[in-house]
């Protein structure tokens, strides 16, 4: 129990004080930006963040807490997928927004420098997916969690800041964006500088990607399962009602989300586990210690 406290502590107390974090910024930009304002918001980034980007790059960091350093795989191979991957998500993002600008009330042309930096600066939020599976492969489970803990912080502050000095959709989105810049090139730095270099056969992008080609796949179609049903519902009530009805209900969904935050917390560590040991096996039997 000792030592299941000591691997664990960091990533209980990083996901908790993002719990918090996720609670005070979405009351404060609803209160601030109002119903309306914070709706267009949501869908946004229900379109954004949320549909493709996630669709095409989430959980990519359990590939590569599969294959990193597996036949002469490195991390290079997955930060350049993960480019490849923001750039697409980027491009079907805009097209949709062209394509549902009427019908969603997006006011597109009204927005539309910002909402370009904010869409491609996500690209670059894509490569803390690298940062996450290269540390959960290493068991650096305390830089993990100060990575999370510290980049949703930055967030917060942004957004917090930016809003005080002017409080409309832009500011938030400015602040997304610069988020996601700081965020992607934190995460190039630290997988960089812990990464060792050692003599493995370096396999050309092609041969990378065939590789992972089949979890890639699977990954991803699990990904849809669960991401488009779930996220339907902010544009389903974009479509039919607005960016107010939108707004309230996201204010009300949002607050309940920070629970996952919690329930997810041991995933890095169950993961390293199982990364080193395939045997490996938790239950009650491990709080025997600690019970007694």
């Amino acid at each position: 129990m000792k030592n299941f406290i000591k691997e664990t502590k960091e990533l209980v107390l990083s996901q908790g004080s993002i719990a918090v974090l996720a609670i005070l910024q979405v009351s404060f930009t609803a209160k601030t930006l109002g119903p309306s304002n914070y709706g267009l918001i949501a869908i946004y980034l229900a379109i954004t963040a949320t549909i493709f980007f996630r669709l095409l790059s989430s959980r990519n960091a359990d590939l590569v807490l599969l294959f990193v350093k597996d036949k002469g795989i490195k991390t290079n191979h997955f930060f350049v997928l993960d480019f490849l991957l923001g750039i697409l998500s980027g491009c079907l993002t805009v097209l949709f927004i062209l394509l549902f600008d009427n019908s969603l009330d997006l006011r597109f042309e009204e927005y539309l420098l910002i909402i370009l930096l904010y869409v491609f600066s996500r690209t670059l939020l894509n490569f803390s997916e690298t940062f996450k599976g290269y540390f959960t492969h290493v068991g650096n489970l305390k830089l993990f969690s100060y990575f999370e803990s510290g980049t949703v912080l930055l967030r917060f502050l942004l957004v917090v800041g930016l809003l005080l000095i002017e409080p409309n959709v832009e500011m938030y989105l400015l602040a997304i964006s610069i988020y996601s810049v700081i965020s992607g090139t934190t995460a190039i730095y630290f997988v960089k500088k812990n990464e060792t270099s050692d003599n493995i056969l370096k396999l050309s992008f092609k041969e990378f990607f065939e590789t992972i080609k089949a979890s890639f796949f699977k990954l991803r179609i699990d990904q849809a399962f669960g991401i488009i049903p779930v996220n339907l519902d902010i544009l389903i009530i974009g479509t039919y009602l607005d960016s107010y009805n939108v707004g309230i209900y996201q204010f009300a969904k949002k607050l309940i989300e920070p629970v996952n935050y919690i329930v997810v917390a041991f995933s890095p560590w169950m993961l390293n586990k199982l990364k080193l040991d395939s045997n490996f096996k938790f239950g009650l039997n491990q709080f025997t210690c600690w019970c007694s």
